[in-house]
């Protein structure tokens, strides 16, 4: 399939990513089965493994209409916070951070978006929950006041804090 070949190509040359393209190949991933979807499957496992790739995570979040190629996005940023977090720059991490957390404020700030979002906002809550582990308190002593305080902003806000509380035990 020629969407396939191109994404090959286009994920291989490591420097921005085509975010049309993802989603075309996650669809794929997600819808074909037999070769397409093998060939799918492993050109989104290459793009996983690639060191870099974190790198193109906030264009993903930011530009993709799948839920299901952000929730790939997210699966590559939890690897990292997992593995590389304490290696990476602090202005790296901070960034890292504060896009996550504005993201899932603005998933979850009101009942229907997140409702219709469930699963990418709780996959949100798994990657914060990852650097809450990585950082607090040392790196994040302000952590469980912060959550507190952004509770008070509203009610869909303040469960998806509760979410993110209980996912920490």
């Amino acid at each position: 399939m020629e969407v396939l070949a191109q994404a090959k190509q286009q994920f291989a040359q490591n420097d921005r990513i085509d975010v049309n393209l993802l989603d075309q190949v996650v669809r794929i991933m997600n819808q074909m089965s037999g070769k397409e979807q093998a060939e799918a499957n492993h050109i989104l496992m290459t793009l996983k493994e690639d060191r870099d790739s974190w790198t193109k995570v906030d264009a993903i979040l930011q530009y993709s209409n799948l839920n299901e190629s952000k929730y790939f996005a997210l699966q590559i940023l939890e690897g990292v916070i997992q593995h590389k977090w304490k290696s990476l720059p602090q202005v790296q991490r901070e960034g890292i951070k504060t896009y996550i957390i504005s993201k899932m404020l603005e998933l979850s700030s009101k009942q229907d978006t997140m409702a219709s979002n469930q699963l990418l906002l709780h996959k949100m809550n798994l990657v914060l929950v990852q650097i809450v582990k990585q950082d607090w308190p040392k790196a994040w002593p302000t952590f469980i006041t912060d959550i507190v305080d952004s509770s008070k902003t509203n009610e869909t806000v303040c469960i998806n804090n509760m979410n993110i509380l209980s996912l920490l035990r």
